[in-house]
């Protein structure tokens, strides 16, 4: 597989990988007919994120099926997982890659067991990163949000203005929903000393969204300028 992503494009597939790293520690990376999926899922599978790059994305795109003898081994063939901080080295500095790379390569050698990023770099410098792989099945999220009964829309900077007044610490954040409403609060374990307790509560009213019924991947949202969609079924589901 080889595919050239043009220096325009490249801080968008980094910021994907940098999202991607705030939720698992491994990168799945599979080459499809009409594009490249990255994606992780987190140490206790409760939470699952993809990023889909269409063949247009890129300068050129080629998927390396042609070159398999037999059709059926693809499956096999195109898909890889590796470490999310070997990633991360190759696009460790989003801004640096903004304004230094004309452009960056992607090869996938299933026989040679390597994952190569080449980045075209101003002035006529290249820099190379061989990264080794490991093979592994395809990586889904089983859910069909269609059948969710609830679904909240609001563009991505109005949720991360809401995430931005709660501790970085935070392991959970409860949200309470009405048809007029939304309630951001933090969840507090059981703390005798009250004083030590700080309880944080964000309302949004149903104007504030873009559709109503009842940090990671809002920052890229944000940056992208996309809306961020909300689909749950029950409490806790």
């Amino acid at each position: 597989m080889r595919s050239i992503i043009p220096g325009r494009a490249v801080k968008s597939f980094a910021k994907a990988v940098h999202c991607l790293s705030k939720i698992g520690e491994e990168l799945y990376l599979e080459a499809l007919p009409d594009g490249i999926a990255i994606r992780t899922v987190n140490q206790s599978r409760s939470a699952y994120a993809c990023f889909m790059f269409h063949s247009c994305f890129f300068l050129s795109y080629d998927d390396g099926r042609d070159e398999l003898p037999d059709s059926s081994q693809v499956d096999d063939m195109v898909k890889c997982k590796i470490a999310m901080k070997s990633c991360l080295s190759a696009f460790k500095s989003v801004n640096t890659l903004e304004k230094s790379v004309d452009k960056c390569q992607i090869d996938l050698s299933i026989k040679e067991a390597r994952l190569v990023f080449l980045f075209y770099c101003k002035h006529g410098i290249t820099k190379t990163y061989n990264l080794t792989f490991q093979e592994c099945e395809s990586l889904q999220a089983v859910f069909t949000k269609d059948l969710c009964p609830n679904f909240i829309s609001a563009q991505a900077r109005l949720l991360n203005e809401t995430v931005y007044n709660f501790p970085n610490n935070l392991d959970e954040l409860t949200l309470s929903v009405n048809p007029e409403l939304l309630k951001a609060t933090n969840y507090a374990e059981d703390e005798p000393d009250l004083n030590k307790v700080i309880r944080t509560e964000m309302t949004l009213v149903r104007d504030e969204f873009d559709n109503y019924q009842i940090g990671a991947i809002l920052s890229f949202a944000e940056f992208a300028g996309y809306p961020v969609n909300i689909h749950f079924e029950t409490a806790g589901k």
